[in-house]
């Protein structure tokens, strides 16, 4: 005759099952965020590279905020932007971050530093155009990162997106596991503090004079 289980030791199996359970999803997490990472890391570097070619085809000019956008806006498809009307970079899907929470209607995961639309320092965000490759220190230029879009981080660096580039009080947004990333000009990547203003702080200061 087959044996049956008794309620004692199938209670002993679900418990067993439900603390294997509870040591696999804390495992299952951090490798389904590492994969969003690199997938994000892979968005970045498509992004540079077609800032990269734009400015190969026009003379060592990058595009600046036009680059980006016919209105400047971050529901407004960057296929409107020069890079992509100029054939550069013709994939929207590379400018969304898996880890972002925002509905699809925002086109923009990553934000353009508006430094690099600039011809020298200034404290505002004057006037933003096309700019030389030559005025910005390629290894220290960030190009493009993570802004704060979901106000996750306390007062006072709780700024939430509003337009696809950094300026003022714009900060970096804890969107990898408490990281944000940054693609630089000359295309290597770093890991970036959440909370840091690339605007503000002298360590993001891309001009070589």
């Amino acid at each position: 005759m087959q044996r049956k289980f008794t309620l004692s030791e199938m209670m002993a199996v679900v418990m067993i099952m439900a603390v294997l359970v509870s040591f696999l999803i804390p495992t299952l997490t951090r490798s389904r965020s590492s994969a969003r990472q690199a997938f994000c890391a892979s968005n970045l570097r498509q992004v540079q590279l077609g800032w990269m070619l734009y400015a190969k085809s026009n003379n060592r000019w990058l595009p600046g905020e036009k680059g980006l956008s016919r209105d400047h806006n971050i529901k407004t498809s960057p296929l409107t932007g020069t890079v992509a009307t100029g054939n550069h970079m013709e994939d929207e899907q590379v400018w969304r971050c898996p880890s972002d929470k925002r509905t699809s209607e925002y086109k923009y995961s990553y934000t353009l530093l508006a430094k690099t639309c600039m011809r020298a320092k200034s404290s505002c965000c004057g006037v933003l155009g096309p700019s030389r490759i030559e005025w910005f220190k390629p290894d220290a230029a960030i190009l493009f990162g993570e802004e704060n879009t979901d106000a996750s981080l306390p007062w006072p660096f709780d700024y939430v997106i509003n337009d696809p580039r950094f300026t003022n009080k714009d900060v970096f947004g804890p969107r990898h596991a408490e990281q944000s990333q940054g693609i630089f000009l000359d295309g290597h990547r770093e890991m970036v503090e959440p909370a840091d203003n690339p605007w503000e702080m002298s360590k993001y200061d891309p001009w070589v004079n």
